[in-house]
């Protein structure tokens, strides 16, 4: 959340501000044909809160050894500020926020070919973190390790604007409540206990995709809930292959 104003915090206008919320209640927006997220931010404010479907990627990483301080947050500064440039270049991406080791991405995906973009999009997060490696090679830099997550569905969407706050705009920060962001998470956390795959899907991405992108991946359960795959960005594959 980026701080705009600030003004002091008192416990009687705070109390005031919770019974209000309390006592009245949150107006759902307009939820016919499951709002897409850039429409339905755009009506969003502090009494408001909506239902709206995307997807969410989870990416998560940690720099592996025992290296001077400096060293590793280099390697971890390349590797998040060039997840944000790959991420902020999908006009699907609208919100990215971060904590502890991980990066969550939540996407507007009406459309089947718009959750392959994201697809597309953790491919090029893994091919990047083997870029930094390379790099990094034999330099006293820690070796990278990530793992993405990937999950669709309904998710609620609630302004962080204070109470009676007044504004409303497009550009309202916004917080997502919703179990596929956790589910997204744990799959997320697989790929650091199987080494050979970095991308997890859920069979509702699974199947979205197209035969294209569906032969890339495997089934990771006899129920097929979930299914993993290591494909690569290209471009940055053949970078890596000189």
């Amino acid at each position: 959340m980026k701080i705009t104003k600030r003004r002091p915090y008192t416990l009687v206008d705070s109390l005031d501000r919770i019974d209000r919320i309390l006592d009245g209640y949150i107006k759902p927006l307009n939820q016919i044909d499951a709002k897409e997220i850039k429409r339905a931010k755009t009506d969003l404010s502090p009494k408001t809160g909506a239902y709206v479907c995307g997807t969410v990627l989870v990416i998560s990483f940690f720099a592996e050894g025992d290296v001077k301080l400096i060293n590793k947050l280099k390697v971890l500064r390349a590797f998040s500020s060039e997840v944000c440039s790959i991420l902020t270049a999908n006009g699907d991406c609208e919100d990215i926020y971060a904590y502890n080791n991980k990066i969550i991405a939540v996407y507007d995906t009406p459309l089947k070919n718009k959750i392959e973009k994201v697809i597309d999009n953790a491919a090029s997060i893994c091919s990047l973190s083997d870029i930094i490696n390379k790099k990094a090679k034999n330099s006293g830099y820690p070796k990278l390790h990530v793992s993405t997550g990937i999950h669709y569905g309904e998710i609620l969407m609630l302004s962080l604007s204070e109470y009676d706050a007044q504004d409303k705009h497009p550009e309202n920060e916004v917080q997502y409540i919703s179990p596929i962001i956790s589910r997204a998470e744990m799959l997320c956390n697989r790929g650091f206990e199987a080494v050979t795959s970095r991308i997890y899907i859920t069979d509702v991405i699974f199947n979205n995709l197209t035969l294209e992108y569906k032969k890339f991946f495997k089934y990771l359960d006899e129920q097929k809930t979930s299914y993993c795959s290591n494909i690569f960005n290209i471009q940055m594959n053949n970078w890596l292959a000189k």
